[in-house]
């Protein structure tokens, strides 16, 4: 991705450079003055909404009483400007009836109203509170309510009155970015789309590999990340927002960027004209600094200022100190840049966070939101930060986070919470089952309430439970299937609704999660798919990547970094492996071979340039289509001795990934911009799903001990039999004594 500037970007500029003087020389003090007086309000102006944060379909609200919350991150303790909320949403009411319709934030109401009429509009647009986050969330809450009749005996249920909301609906707010002062509240800050700033198109192991990392963990953040790097000369550019003021068109740099959409680049000083202007725009929220960005930036500040001398001799110190106090997150020269730092300062004006060539893999372990709020200062020497190895066999609840454990629940209500499958921290090692501690009150209806356990939806089993206010204990077998690098675990509480002659209405009565609840860890099952090879990856896996991906890192690196992110790869103890040699690598561990050919591998794909090959499990041919670009297969590996995916480039460029997306049921997949366009699997049914000889009774037939009953006869015969000749031995003994 190629630097692009704003509007804002090109003012600063034109300020910076404007020559103010009756015979055509600049003042370099009213130039100086001018830049200070652009840059001393750096507010920050964002947008985000409901799409960004994971919701892409319209959220519908068409139960009796139902209830939604929604979390839009904002950045932590610090105030917000001119905060807003504009809600897109619309209704529909054919079922009549009462309805109301109450929006909240942060747990406040700000609007209620009566909805009428068949159908209509339900937008609003209204005023957040400024006040400053701790947690970094702005919370927005919607509850519907539509009551049909009175007469609580009558059908309730109408489910033609609804409420959806739009995932366009948006959270628009500034804030001062000068009031960030630590590294945790920067990485909380940042937008949801992430511009990593690299020195250039080529990157030594160490840079790459540094990129690598933090882009997945942006990705594990739920950011989306884009590379751009340091423009050059011959490179072509995006000249179609810029409108170069007629003053700065005496300076030929920028007289050359004057018109056209697009525009190769002739000179160096081109490229640092445009660069400047780029960056002053916020085309940068995370540098990753090594010795080729300190001397990309220093010469660009020399090519630039040459020209500038010509117009005005005096303008010089205008950018040494430009230089010095505006790109401070930069080092000034080579031997100040330490590769293990990361830090928070200045970048043209505005503020970036900037992590040294061999830090990433400590960043990534900093910026987990195991170690994150440690980060409190804005200048870090990061040597390693990994999380603690769980040592035992199971997992307690806190790997959910902070979850609210008690729920009011008339008729239906669910406990949600989120994990990694690295948050196990054995490597191997995945979730093999769950230990629910539950407590269920007493309801008015004599019929038992059900729990329900889901992973990923996955149905993982079923429970009646007593309730009587104490603590129930529910076990789900996890299969491997069910398994993702993220994961979602849900459990659904259902109650009976009590209906008492029609003389009161139901009520809610609560139900908790105990913070006793746990995961059973074990070792992960037989690779036989992308399901089951996941939880394999997620420790100490090694990447391959040929030193062509290196040459070119800022078209590879989106691809390799959406990936890694997907199959669930750590940062922190991943290893990358560049090119040896060797014909083909042989790897020691789990692995990911990218465009690499591996020893050993059962070929069931075959590339060639752009035609792809590939084969069923007996050898036969199932696709060979010439002619494709822009897409990648992977396929798991067989044949093997360790587990891993093979990603083939189809065609001449680089994958982009634009979509998110997630490993399927197969071993053969087809990837494009979109995401997961096809999928073979190329085992038998009976290979795909394991059987678990430790599923856990309590979700088995609850009636299955009934196969054990000649057993337990026996046993009980056998028992009786020994007390009766025990008691006959005692009483002869007696007899024998009178």
């Amino acid at each position: 991705m190629r630097l692009k500037p704003s509007n804002a970007a090109i003012s600063i500029v034109w300020s910076l450079f404007l020559l103010t003087s009756v015979n055509g020389q600049a003042v370099a003090g009213e130039i100086a003055d001018t830049f200070k007086k652009l840059l001393s309000n750096p507010i920050v102006s964002r947008q985000i909404d409901l799409k960004q944060v994971g919701i892409r379909q319209p959220i519908g609200l068409n139960v009796q009483d139902s209830t939604k919350e929604f979390y839009l991150p904002v950045p932590p303790d610090v105030p917000l400007i001119d905060a807003s909320l504009a809600l897109d949403s619309h209704y529909m009411r054919p079922e009549g009836g009462r309805t109301t319709f109450i929006v909240s934030l942060d747990g406040y109401a700000v609007s209620s109203r009566s909805l009428s009429g068949d159908n209509g509009d339900a937008s609003l647009s209204i005023g957040v509170d400024g006040s400053p986050r701790p947690n970094g969330f702005v919370r927005l809450g919607l509850k519907w309510s539509s009551i049909i009749d009175d007469n609580v005996c009558h059908d309730e249920l109408a489910i033609g009155n609804i409420v959806q909301v739009m995932p366009s609906t948006t959270l628009s707010y500034s804030f001062d970015s000068s009031k960030i002062n630590s590294l945790y509240t920067a990485w909380m800050a940042l937008p949801q789309s992430v511009k990593i700033l690299i020195s250039g198109k080529s990157l030594s192991k160490d840079s790459y590999d540094s990129a690598w990392r933090i882009g997945v963990a942006l990705e594990r953040a739920g950011k989306d990340v884009s590379i751009i790097s340091i423009p050059q000369q011959g490179d072509t550019v995006d000249l179609s927002e810029l409108n170069i003021p007629q003053e700065l068109l005496a300076i030929p740099a920028f007289a050359a960027l004057s018109s056209g959409d697009t525009h190769t680049l002739s000179s160096p000083q081109e490229a640092a004209a445009f660069l400047l202007m780029s960056l002053a725009g916020g085309q940068a929220d995370i540098a990753l600094v090594d010795d080729a960005l300190v001397t990309a930036i220093d010469q660009a500040f020399s090519n630039l200022a040459d020209q500038v001398r010509t117009r005005d001799p005096e303008a010089e110190k205008v950018f040494t100190d430009l230089r010095k106090s505006q790109f401070s997150a930069i080092p000034t020269t080579k031997d100040a840049a330490n590769s293990k730092a990361i830090h928070f300062g200045a970048l043209a004006g505005r503020y970036a966070i900037t992590i040294g060539s061999q830090a990433g893999g400590a960043a990534s372990g900093l910026f987990d939101r195991f170690w994150r709020q440690t980060a409190v200062t804005s200048n870090l020497i990061a040597n390693k930060v990994v999380r603690p190895t769980n040592g035992a066999d199971n997992l307690s609840r806190s790997v959910f986070g902070s979850t609210s454990n008690t729920l009011d629940i008339i008729e239906r209500g669910s406990w949600n919470a989120a994990f990694d499958l690295a948050d196990v921290g054995v490597p191997g090692k995945v979730p093999g089952s769950v230990d629910l501690d539950l407590v269920v009150s007493p309801g008015a209806s004599e019929v038992s309430p059900v729990v329900a356990v889901y992973l990923n939806d996955y149905l993982l089993g079923a429970k009646k439970m007593n309730a009587q206010g104490n603590r129930e204990k529910l076990t789900a077998w996890i299969p491997a299937y069910a398994l993702l690098p993220r994961n979602m675990l849900r459990v659904e509480f259902l109650r009976q609704r009590y209906y008492n002659g029609c003389k009161e209405r139901p009520q809610a009565y609560p139900v908790a999660v105990l913070p006793s609840s746990r995961f059973n860890i074990k070792a992960g099952p037989e690779v036989n798919g992308f399901a089951t090879l996941i939880g394999q990856l997620a420790g100490n896996t090694t990447l391959f990547v040929p030193q062509k991906w290196m040459s070119e890192a800022s078209t590879s690196l989106p691809g390799l970094i959406r990936i890694a992110s997907v199959s669930g790869i750590a940062p922190q103890t991943a290893t990358l492996s560049s090119d040896t040699g060797a014909k083909s690598v042989k790897p020691e561990g789990p692995f990911i071979a990218f465009d690499t050919a591996v020893e050993g591998l059962t070929q069931r794909v075959d590339v060639q340039n752009d035609r792809l090959v590939l084969t069923e499990k007996d050898g036969s041919v199932l696709y060979d289509v010439t002619g494709l670009n822009n897409l990648a297969v992977v396929q798991v590996a067989s044949g093997t001795k360790q587990p891993g995916l093979i990603y083939k480039t189809v065609g001449s460029d680089f994958l982009k990934v634009d979509e998110p997306f997630m490993w399927g049921r197969g071993t053969i997949a087809v990837i494009g911009k979109k995401g997961l366009l096809a999928q073979v699997d190329t085992n038998s049914d009976d290979d795909l799903f394991t059987t678990d000889e430790e599923h856990p009774l309590s979700l088995a037939d609850p009636y299955s001990w009934f196969k054990h009953l000649p057993w337990i006869t026996a046993v009980v015969v056998a028992s009786f039999l020994l007390l009766l000749l025990r008691a006959r031995s005692v009483r002869r003994r007696k007899e024998a004594k009178e």
